[in-house]
């Protein structure tokens, strides 16, 4: 069962979620809607070049900073986001993730791991976005593009 967004304040109130820094108007009816932050992860182009060994465990990326004039995304294009907001969940409640559909309809997908927070996590969500469209697309800091959906664990 999906929490209610009276449930979700109720929850925030009792230290059961957190969401930092929380922004009112991106409550939903039973949903969060999560914003780009101000940096974004390319893959290191020399290391990416030859193919990427998978065995070798982190994959070797160049942190950029997101100016206000945004980021193009161009058909192909892959690159990590961090969430311009942390996510604190007790044990009690779990977070499942979504694209924004507005973002699918122009091509995006924001999805390409888990779906799931896990209950005890606290950090930022990392989002994978590539453009599987036909046109580029310009992502700014502080664009909605990810929902996430909390439900209780028993």
């Amino acid at each position: 069962m999906l929490l209610s967004r009276k449930k979700i304040l109720e929850c925030m109130e009792a230290g059961e979620i957190g969401i930092t820094p929380f922004i009112d108007e991106n409550l939903e009816a039973c949903s969060y809607l999560f914003t780009l932050g101000h940096t974004y992860f390319e893959l290191d182009n020399a290391y990416a070049a030859n193919g990427i060994d998978l065995r070798e465990g982190k994959i070797r990326t160049q942190e950029k900073s997101m100016e206000d004039d945004g980021v193009i995304l161009h058909p192909g294009d892959f690159k990590l986001f961090p969430t311009g907001e942390s996510i604190k969940l007790s044990d009690n409640y779990a977070c499942i993730l979504g694209t924004r559909s507005s973002c699918a309809r122009m091509g995006l997908d924001v999805m390409q791991t888990s779906i799931l927070v896990d209950p005890g996590s606290n950090h930022p969500l990392t989002m994978e976005i590539s453009n599987v469209g036909p046109y580029p697309v310009t992502l700014y800091p502080g664009m909605g593009v990810m929902k996430g959906m909390f439900i209780p664990v028993e």
